[in-house]
């Protein structure tokens, strides 16, 4: 599949979802926790957008519909400058015992079908409204992850999805066009050569 097409895929996809795909957003708080530890409220998943402008990678917690009629809980990772989609599903959660660190097991999604592999991430308060984390690779782009290369994120109360398309990822796909364009130039350029044609 060209890259083109998979960065179409990424933009539509997150101009329509917000990095949600089918899935509702948590409620948010009427209003913001001022203190450096996680509430104990906060332990299946906090509220709001984590964003590293850095990084050019959000992520949040949010629920999915299933066959069933209910919901599961799950993460939207969106890394901007692969660009990449991530969902994985939350298995087990825990505080560090100064409430300051929350530590996740995860499986990741492929295909519509639930991984057994244990994943984990971490998540550091730093303040009221700043977090660090770290990002691994993970196939084409990034995974939050408990080891790799360590950003601070800042949580708002809206999607930074729209932004950070503008930003990192229409770069992307315009660089992707002007190669495909140059490539086709310069192929038609050699098909000619080899023709014996004259330009």
């Amino acid at each position: 599949m060209k890259k083109s097409v998979l960065i179409k895929g990424f933009i539509a996809a997150v101009a329509t979802l917000g990095i949600g795909l089918g899935s509702t957003a948590l409620a948010q708080p009427q209003t913001a926790q001022a203190s450096t530890k996680f509430s104990k409220s906060e332990l299946q998943g906090p509220t709001g957008y984590f964003k590293s402008d850095k990084a050019g990678y959000a992520f949040h917690w949010t629920k999915i519909k299933v066959s069933n009629g209910g919901h599961v809980r799950a993460i939207m990772m969106g890394d901007f400058k692969a660009p990449q989609l991530a969902m994985v599903v939350p298995v087990k959660n825990s505080f560090s015992k100064t409430m300051r660190t929350l530590y996740v097991t995860y499986h990741t999604i492929s295909n519509g079908k639930v991984g057994k592999t244990n994943y984990k991430l971490s998540i550091y308060k730093k303040t009221s409204s700043t977090y660090s984390a770290k990002l691994t690779k993970y196939k084409s782009g990034r995974a939050v992850n408990i080891k790799g290369t360590t950003y601070t994120f800042t949580k708002t109360k809206s999607s930074p999805a729209k932004s950070y398309v503008n930003t990192y990822t229409k770069p992307i796909f315009q660089k992707s066009l002007q190669d495909q364009y140059e490539a086709a130039v310069q192929k038609q350029y050699q098909d000619y050569l080899a023709k014996g044609e004259n330009v």
